[in-house]
């Protein structure tokens, strides 16, 4: 991505304090938040995420119960 938090917080009108907050390591954005952010990269950054599932053998993964 070529954008600036300053940019992004104008196109998501959202301050670019909270997408800081958001998008940094100790963040826990909203899932609509997230996926808004996202879209806006799909769309206008020609970000494309693809998501692979896989089968795992072990009965817990990070401490879920399966």
């Amino acid at each position: 991505a070529t954008i600036g938090f300053e940019a992004l917080s104008r196109q998501l009108d959202k301050p670019s304090k909270s997408l800081h907050r958001m998008l940094s390591p100790s963040g826990k954005p909203k899932t609509n938040n997230f996926f808004e952010i996202l879209r806006f990269f799909q769309c206008n950054e020609g970000l494309e995420l693809v998501v692979t599932a896989r089968h795992h053998t072990n009965s817990r993964i990070h401490g879920i119960a399966t």
